[in-house]
């Protein structure tokens, strides 16, 4: 699989009812607000962002995941976060090479932020193996299987 396949293929898995952007930097954008009574009344606002670098190391995917979750922030809609709303932001490289050391960065527990889940994500293309935290989530916790479900659907393309 190659790299605009595995975009397209993401792509295909939002549906009609998401916001799609491609940036200058071929990478796909995507946002959406998910409302769920049993989640305490709260509103997820969730953003994606999936790109592709021929190789993965840990320092790339460490800044593309702390900047796409400050993007995902800065550009929610609504209420401030933690205002009866939350901030999702799945942090995908697609990569053709994952080094070892960033493999072990996503697989860790992710960094814990006020009202926001910082979710980095690595896909190997040449493998189709997907790697992400598959641990307990400890904040947060009644979101835990939605969050997990969503990355399984959306970006675990075999």
């Amino acid at each position: 699989m190659n790299n605009q396949e595995y975009l397209q293929a993401v792509k295909s898995r939002f549906g009609k009812k998401v916001t799609f952007r491609e940036d200058t930097h071929n990478m796909l954008i995507t946002y959406e607000e998910i409302f769920k009574w049993s989640w305490m009344a709260t509103k997820l606002k969730i953003t994606s962002f999936v790109k592709y670098l021929p190789s993965t190391q840990l320092s790339e995917i460490v800044s593309f995941s702390d900047n796409c979750l400050k993007q995902a922030i800065r550009e929610k809609k609504g209420l401030p976060i933690g205002l009866q709303n939350g901030v999702v932001s799945y942090n995908v490289i697609a990569s053709d090479e994952i080094l070892s050391d960033a493999i072990t960065f996503v697989t860790s527990r992710p960094n814990m932020h006020f009202a926001a889940f910082e979710i980095p994500v690595l896909f190997d293309l040449t493998r189709k193996e997907v790697h992400y935290y598959k641990g307990e989530i400890i904040w947060g916790k009644m979101y835990e299987s939605f969050l997990k479900e969503y990355l399984i659907k959306h970006f675990y393309i075999v």
